[in-house]
C-alpha cells in the first residue's frame, strides 16, 4: 500500500508539472526578438527582449497581438538608448526601464495610463517624450525627470494667432481671472514653463520675452 501511495504520488506530481508546462506554453510567445503573455483579452504584454542595446521601436503587433504593456524588468540595466512604444501601449511595469544610464528617450503614447513608480528608477538621463497634459506628462513631473512635448505649439502664443506679443500677456492675465477659457494648443503654449499651470509666471515670461529680457523660456 505504501509503494502504491508513492506511485500515485509521482503520477500525480508528473501531471501537475505538465499542466504548468502547457499553460506556460499556452500564454508565453515569442517572434525571436520580443517575448510576450497573451492576456484573456488577445493582447500581448512584452516580457522580455532579445535586443539589449541601441535603438528600439516597439511594433504594434508581435504575431498578429495588439502590444498593450510592458511588463517587470524588460530592459532593466540593459545598454538601450532609446524606445518608441506604439500607441496601443496603456501600462509599463516595474523596474522596465531601471537602471539604464545611457537611456536617453522613451517615447510613451497618449493613452498610457499605467506606469510603475519605479519604471525609470536610477535612469538618470532619459527624457520622456510625450503628449502634453497626458499621464505620461503628469508622470515625469512627479518623478522629476526631463520631458519633451509630441504635439508642437508656439510657446507663449496663448491667443494662438501665430506670434508672440502683447496680446498673449493679456490672455493669460485674463484666463487667470477667469474671464476667459483656454484649452488645447493656447493653453498648452500659455504654459510658458511647463509646469502645468497657467497662472501670472507665465504672463510674466511671456512679459519678458517680448522685452529681450530672456530668449527663451524655462
Amino acid at each position: 500500500m505504501k509503494i502504491f501511495k508513492i506511485i500515485i504520488t509521482v503520477v500525480l506530481s508528473s501531471v501537475l508539472i505538465l499542466q504548468m508546462q502547457t499553460a506556460f506554453a499556452a500564454t508565453y510567445f515569442s517572434d525571436g526578438v520580443y517575448t510576450f503573455e497573451k492576456t484573456e483579452s488577445e493582447t500581448a504584454v512584452i516580457v522580455d527582449c532579445t535586443v539589449p542595446d541601441g535603438d528600439l521601436t516597439v511594433p504594434e503587433k508581435v504575431l498578429g497581438y495588439p502590444v498593450t504593456g510592458i511588463g517587470d524588468y524588460v530592459w532593466m540595466s540593459s545598454g538601450v538608448q532609446s524606445v518608441i512604444l506604439p500607441d496601443s501601449v496603456t501600462s509599463i511595469g516595474a523596474y522596465a526601464f531601471a537602471q539604464c544610464s545611457g537611456l536617453l528617450a522613451v517615447t510613451l503614447p497618449r493613452f498610457c495610463e499605467s506606469i510603475a513608480d519605479n519604471a525609470f528608477w536610477n535612469s538618470p538621463n532619459v527624457t520622456i517624450r510625450c503628449f502634453y497634459g497626458s499621464a505620461a506628462d503628469t508622470y515625469a513631473k512627479n518623478h522629476a525627470l526631463s520631458c519633451e512635448y509630441l504635439d508642437e505649439a508656439l510657446l507663449g502664443d496663448a491667443d494662438g494667432d501665430g506670434y508672440i506679443n502683447i496680446n498673449d500677456v493679456t490672455t493669460v492675465q485674463k484666463y487667470v481671472a477667469h474671464l476667459i477659457e483656454l484649452e488645447g494648443d493656447c493653453l498648452k503654449a500659455a504654459d510658458t514653463n511647463g509646469d502645468g499651470n497657467v497662472n501670472i509666471v507665465d504672463a510674466t515670461q511671456i512679459q519678458k520675452y517680448i522685452a529681450h529680457i530672456i530668449d527663451q523660456f524655462e
